[in-house]
């Protein structure tokens, strides 16, 4: 069961306009993309955090709560979704390997990292992953 806290559910968009005034948009009316400014360590979707105009802003906003966060793993997650889809490879390999070390959210972790060394070439680290997802998908 996936659940998603409050602060992962981003359809309101709080907008500062060039006279000073406050003004609150609906994501969906909105032309251009939106990122948060802060990290979120509650499970949701990475793509909150992925604008295709300009990924290096969320990857920044990501690795700069990475360093800050209590819980790295869903940080480290979301970093590692963003860097997979960009073609940062290895960048995404240390990501999930953070989520990993603390803990990832799900075994799907052990599936992306056996698919990217294999996309590096890294068959023997690329089997490991595999066999740690089956193991896990099965308890």
């Amino acid at each position: 069961m996936g659940i998603i806290t409050p602060e992962r559910i981003a359809e309101t968009v709080v907008i500062k306009t060039s006279n000073e005034q406050i003004k609150v948009e609906n994501i969906y009316d909105i032309k251009y993309s939106i990122v948060p400014a802060v990290a979120s360590e509650c499970f949701g979707n990475y793509e909150l955090f992925y604008s295709k105009d300009n990924s290096k802003i969320g990857i920044d906003v990501l690795r700069e709560g990475l360093a800050k966060a209590i819980n790295k793993n869903i940080v480290a997650e979301d970093l590692g979704y963003i860097l997979r889809d960009e073609g940062c490879i290895t960048g995404a390999i240390e990501a999930f390997k953070i989520s990993e070390k603390n803990g990832s959210s799900s075994n799907y972790i052990y599936l992306e990292l056996s698919k990217l060394y294999k996309q590096l070439g890294q068959i023997e680290e690329s089997l490991k992953y595999e066999e740690k997802f089956r193991i896990t998908e099965i308890e």
